[in-house]
């Protein structure tokens, strides 16, 4: 298969002046241009992110009715619910409201809902409970934007709502009290991308002025929202929001918060993964923390999750994080047999030829097929939409690649649907047995007409093209500035070319999945693994001259601080060899 790498594109005149004014190097500037980030001002914003850049909460439409109405709550001591969700991101939510709420002392009480037995958003069995209770005011997090006819009940039983959500709103909104989302109509907040957990910090802070007699919040309610921002590092990277703007500056002081939090739950959390007194990194978030909080709700459990947050011993924190060690366990074994019956139905089907896959199965896992759907869509490169069947109905999700909007093809279905919601890149949604099929048919005939190829050709964007030879330790280390890495602000990617294998390639890991392979180019002698690669080492032996896709990194041992790579592409006499192995 074609190699099909693209550079960004830079302005050589514009990176030299930058990198003078800025005093770095060329090539971090010509990445920062190439991000799109063409000013000094710009870039001495991004790079040196502060704290004091943070967006005012009362830029939010509402933020003075929801904050007022909290406050009289508090004061009228009513009865208050936070009603969430139960990934990562609903659960950092609720807990960082439920500990704030406590702290002024306020009757507060939440609902993390089952996966499997309520599922998403807010359901009026619960809302009918909650006025049962007593409650006057429900607080929602992460959710709630879609939930119309809920909050309609809440009203009707003498309740106030005040949502706070961050997905996108539908036609109409909820007849809310007040409604907190930087993408509803109207809402002059100035960043649009923030994760539920990001709404709810504002909404913290909104309180914290409200109870404060200037918006200068007294030192307990700084004290406060600084070692929140560990949950909203968490919720925020979970959620796989663009890490730009507030959100970049969320995660970057949020990892040191986490690192040194002292709340029970997550310092516990850090013990289980082994990641207590490391340097702390996104990554550690998303591929090492968050699978295991998720793992509770995703197993219908999320219970344990926020028993896990918002405890106050680390004694029981301690054994919460083992259990959900061991649901994660439990999880990913579920996980590998719904992927191998995917991958036997897209091979039995032929899928790989569609433009969209759907595949559904009785008795899958419906808080797993998320990572498979995810995992089958990176894999085929387009749109993955898995269906759990449970007798009479089953629920779905859908996974897209960067050009397909999911979300829109699953509107133009929407009949056959019992309720849908999501965004671009990933919905999910319920449906009737009974119209599965017709459901199969409408959407991969919708894809049919709006999907084109090229969207479905998976492509590499490079930030630079960069002789191997020029790339040096002290280069790497001033990229270190571009972090936190996620959406949107990913790890620098380089091309070099004209690059030689030097000796044997050969494979590690412990199934030797994984390939190792000397690199050299002029006087530059480097070490490149390439993780999952390892099916390409044969294509090596011969190879006289590649080109390699990398990301750049610094391996520190024993104090001693050396340069490799790690691939993301090669490419011999302009094939990829990587898209060929897979």
């Amino acid at each position: 298969m074609e190699a099909r790498w693209t550079i960004r594109e830079s302005d050589p005149a514009l990176s030299h002046e930058l990198a003078r004014r800025l005093s770095v190097s060329d090539a971090l500037s010509s990445i920062l241009i190439a991000r799109g980030i063409r000013d000094v001002e710009g870039a001495r914003v991004f790079l040196d992110s502060r704290l004091d850049s943070l967006h005012d909460p009362f830029l939010f439409k509402d933020m003075e009715k929801a904050s007022g109405r909290i406050l009289h709550a508090v004061m009228k001591r009513e009865k208050i619910l936070i009603y969430g969700d139960y990934d990562a991101d609903g659960m950092s939510s609720i807990a960082l409201l439920y500990s704030l709420l406590r702290m002024v002392g306020a009757e507060a009480d939440y609902h993390v809902p089952d996966r499997l037995t309520e599922g998403y958003g807010m359901k009026a069995q619960r809302i009918r409970q909650a006025a049962s209770d007593g409650v006057k005011l429900i607080i929602t997090v992460d959710c709630g934007i879609a939930s119309a006819e809920e909050i309609t009940l809440a009203n009707e039983l003498g309740m106030d709502t005040v949502i706070t959500d961050h997905h996108e709103p539908g036609g109409e909104l909820p007849p809310a009290f007040a409604v907190l989302n930087p993408k509803v109509s109207g809402c002059t907040y100035p960043f649009r991308e923030l994760a539920g957990v990001g709404v709810a910090f504002k909404l913290a802070w909104g309180i914290a002025q409200s109870f404060s007699p200037t918006k200068r919040v007294s030192e307990e309610f700084r004290n406060f929202l600084l070692d929140a921002l560990a949950l909203v590092a968490l919720g925020t990277v979970a959620d796989v929001v663009p890490l730009v703007d507030e959100n970049r500056v969320f995660v970057k002081f949020g990892l040191k918060a986490l690192a040194a939090s002292a709340n029970p739950g997550l310092r516990a959390m850090l013990d289980s993964t082994g990641l207590s007194g490391s340097l702390l990194r996104a990554n550690h978030i998303a591929f090492r923390i968050a699978p295991r909080l998720n793992a509770a709700g995703r197993m219908g459990k999320a219970h344990l999750g926020m028993d896990l947050l918002t405890t106050g011993s680390t004694l029981e924190a301690e054994k919460i994080a083992s259990e959900l060690e061991r649901q994660n366990r439990r999880r990913q074994t579920i996980e590998k047999r719904i992927f191998k019956d995917a991958l036997d139905q897209v091979s039995e089907r032929g899928s790989r030829d569609e433009k969209l896959v759907v595949l559904s199965g009785e008795g899958w896992h419906a808080g797993v097929i998320g990572i498979v759907a995810s995992k089958l869509a990176d894999m085929l490169y387009r749109p993955v939409v898995l269906i759990a069947m449970n007798g009479p109905t089953g629920r779905g999700t859908a996974r897209s690649v960067e050009k397909v909007h999911i979300y829109e093809l699953l509107r133009r279905c929407s009949e056959s649907l019992i309720g849908f919601g999501g965004h671009k890149l990933a919905a999910g949604f319920e449906i009737e047995a009974g119209r599965l099929e017709a459901f199969r048919a409408q959407l991969t005939g919708e894809a049919d007409r709006f999907v084109s190829e090229e969207s479905l050709r998976k492509c590499l964007t490079a930030d630079l093209d960069l002789p191997l030879a020029d790339l040096t330790l002290p280069m790497v280390r001033e990229l270190e500035r571009l972090r936190p890495h996620g959406e949107r602000n990913p790890a620098p990617l380089f091309v070099s070319t004209g690059v030689r294998v030097a000796g044997r390639p050969h494979t590690f890991g412990r199934n030797s999945d994984h390939l190792a392979v000397q690199l050299v180019a002029e006087n530059a002698f480097l070490r490149a693994v390439g993780f999952g690669m390892a099916g390409v080492a044969e294509k090596l032996d011969n190879a006289k001259e590649i080109s390699v896709a990398y990301v750049p990194k610094i391996n520190s041992w024993d104090g001693l601080d050396t340069l490799e790579i790690e691939l993301r592409d090669i490419a011999l006499d302009g094939q990829s060899l990587v898209a060929e192995d897979e």
